[in-house]
């Protein structure tokens, strides 16, 4: 696999990656907001502005009589117009973040898809400590990220820099700042242990990225001491379906490409169920300190 070329690229390919071996496999899922755990989030976020704005306002007059008396007319209402003007899918970006005493849940991203792009501009996440659950937010990006730019046409390029702050009670502070690049950089057939599939067009895409957590007075880089340039990701894209048929990650480092994953859509596969063996009790390791002089 590490000898595979996802690199080449140009005009009237022929991408022949039948060889690949799957070795487990993941259903990789898009939710309706409303099925994301974080609608509560997702109401409050959006009373802001129906408060004001939207039908709560206009039939209660003031904003605490349309937030206790008009709850579900504003619930209604915004959530739909939430749907048409802010968000139309979420996807789970992490499971959770454990710093002892305080959990960060659910942590999902919310995108919208039109027909001129794909953003994603909206941060949700479940906030708990000691299995209390404290909050339920949804966070705005400071500047979106813009995943793909339609229509896709071989030659075409797009960047976008997005950056998003978490901060939990000033307990946990989380900031990200991204920049991303995409190139249509070839077209051609492509082949998979699922298929052939022709006319797929190949984007490129580069990602910076950079985290700092602030937690206990002390600050954590991701990336820190690694020499991080960029994350690479190849991806083949055909008009039948609204996933990647076939996507390649790696990481840049110090000029060179380290494969971290490829994966492709593929039918519902068995696999064969695999033993380890450990001897009971464990062999014990013994270094030459452990032996008397």
């Amino acid at each position: 696999l590490y000898g595979a070329d996802f690199d080449t690229t140009g005009t009237n390919m022929l991408w022949n990656f039948s060889f690949l071996e799957p070795l487990t496999q993941v259903a990789d899922t898009f939710l309706d907001p409303a099925e994301s755990g974080l609608v509560s989030g997702l109401i409050a976020d959006c009373y802001s502005a129906c408060q004001w704005t939207h039908t709560c306002y206009d039939t209660c007059g003031f904003k605490w009589a349309c937030y206790t008396k008009c709850h579900g007319v504003c619930e209604d209402s915004c959530i739909a117009e939430m749907y048409k003007n802010s968000t139309n899918l979420s996807k789970m970006y992490l499971d959770t973040i454990d710093y002892e005493a305080v959990q960060i849940t659910d942590i999902q991203q919310f995108y919208l898809k039109t027909d001129s792009n794909l953003i994603t501009d909206k941060f949700g996440y479940k906030l708990s400590s000691f299995g209390i659950e404290l909050l339920t937010d949804i966070l705005p990006y400071d500047s979106a990220d813009v995943v793909y730019t339609f229509p896709m046409q071989y030659g075409n390029t797009d960047a976008s820099t997005s950056s998003y702050e978490i901060n939990a009670f000033d307990l946990i502070i989380w900031k990200h700042w991204q920049r991303r690049y995409n190139e249509v950089e070839g077209w051609g057939k492509l082949i998979t242990p699922f298929g052939e599939f022709d006319s797929t067009l190949k984007v490129r895409t580069e990602i910076y990225a950079k985290d700092t957590i602030t937690w206990g007075g002390e600050q954590y880089f991701i990336p820190d001491t690694l020499n991080l340039d960029s994350i690479i990701e190849y991806k083949w894209f055909h008009k039948d379906y609204k996933l990647p048929i076939l996507t390649a990650k790696m990481l840049l480092m110090n000029g060179n490409t380290l494969l971290l994953d490829v994966s492709y859509i593929d039918s519902l596969r068995c696999f064969e169920p695999t033993a380890t063996f450990i001897p009971y009790p464990p062999v014990a390791f013994i270094d030459s300190a452990d032996y008397p002089e």
